[in-house]
């Protein structure tokens, strides 16, 4: 239901011509009543890219659904507190995809 609701409330149906970002921090463990494969694959269409960061016990296998099976749009850590450890590399890979639209 997040994705759906960003979707909704911060994107909306006018995205225009610019690069669009979703950065989804999650344990890749889905627990909604919706898939976030099938609302992540919508906003896939509507041009947003998204980015997986899974941390702790994720799901691989989810995360990489979550960004259309794209390996460089998924990111790691072992721990919540390792978040700040990928700052830059989130950054980098959100810069570097906005880029290449």
């Amino acid at each position: 239901e997040a994705i759906e609701y960003v979707m909704d409330h911060v994107f909306g149906p006018n995205l225009g011509k610019l690069a669009h970002t979703l950065a989804i921090i999650t344990d890749g463990k889905a627990n909604g009543k919706k898939d976030p494969t099938v609302m992540a694959a919508k906003a896939r269409e509507k041009g947003i890219n998204i980015v997986a960061i899974g941390v702790a016990e994720y799901d691989l296998d989810e995360l990489m659904s979550l960004t259309g099976k794209d390996a460089s749009m998924v990111l790691t850590v072992k721990t919540h507190s390792d978040l700040q450890s990928i700052v830059n590399a989130t950054a980098s890979t959100v810069c570097k995809h906005a880029v290449a639209q």
